[in-house]
């Protein structure tokens, strides 16, 4: 893999971090008067959905090579969305 996959695969990674914790919070504001099985339901069908847009971009962009800093960038991506999205 050279070096600009490797920072394209960063930067998705680090993205998608932060669209998960978009979608997180998205999906917690729909979901609050909801049936507690149901919310159950709806986070596990939106973390499977986001799991397999994951592997499938990561796969077209590097043929699915996967590195342990890609998912430590999606969880800097995440604790970033979080810290700014209480700040507001």
């Amino acid at each position: 893999m050279n070096s600009f996959i490797q920072l394209l695969c960063i930067s998705i990674s680090f993205c998608y971090g932060i669209g998960i914790g978009f979608m997180y919070h998205l999906i917690d504001k729909i979901s609050r008067k909801m049936n507690l099985i149901f919310r159950l339901f709806l986070y596990i069908i939106c973390v499977i959905l986001l799991a397999i847009l994951y592997i499938y971009v990561i796969y077209k962009v590097n043929g699915g090579i996967v590195n342990i800093y890609f998912y430590g960038l999606i969880a800097i991506g995440f604790i970033l969305f979080n810290v700014k999205k209480r700040q507001i």
